[in-house]
């Protein structure tokens, strides 16, 4: 379970199939930075060590795909982990776009998630516009984030409660 600013949730149906598999890709992006650079732009989640990479993709994974996990705690660096799920999901869309012979499999796979949302103006898959892309996987990545904090990584430090 994950808290948003919507409230306590899990991820169902297509938006669940979506994020399971772009978070797939980033690991196995994570495992090729090893030897690779391979940054998405987001501090918090750029300079972990690829196992602390793997270790918070698996949290945000359980908590956001698992109903049976309690809601963790929210930390700039685990919303950093969700906000490079979707950041990897814009670079892939965007990979699609540059090489259209790999087909449009990512870009059904948002299709899908947002038909399933009941999201207003779905491009079709074949659209190759990348704005309208951009606006599909930003509503996707509002519904699962708090909120944009952990952009602000480098003035807050995670820390216990007091």
């Amino acid at each position: 379970m994950w808290r948003t600013s919507c409230g306590d949730r899990i991820l169902h149906g297509a938006e669940a199939r979506l994020f399971a598999e772009a978070l797939l890709s980033l690991l196995d992006e994570a495992h090729t930075d090893q030897l690779y650079d391979y940054d998405l732009g987001l501090s918090c989640f750029d300079n972990l060590t690829y196992g602390q990479k793997i270790s918070v993709l698996a949290i945000v994974g359980n908590g956001l795909l698992r109903e049976d996990v309690p809601a963790v705690p929210l930390t700039a660096v685990l919303e950093g982990a969700i906000a490079a799920v979707f950041e990897h999901l814009r670079d892939s869309v965007t990979f699609e776009l540059d090489e259209p012979d790999i087909g449009t499999t990512w870009r059904q796979l948002i299709v899908a998630a947002r038909r399933e949302m009941e999201g207003e103006d779905i491009p079709e898959p074949t659209c190759d516009d990348p704005e309208e892309w951009d606006i599909e996987i930003q509503e996707l990545s509002d519904c699962a984030l708090w909120d944009v904090d952990y952009e602000f990584d480098d003035l807050f430090m995670d820390g216990p409660r007091r």
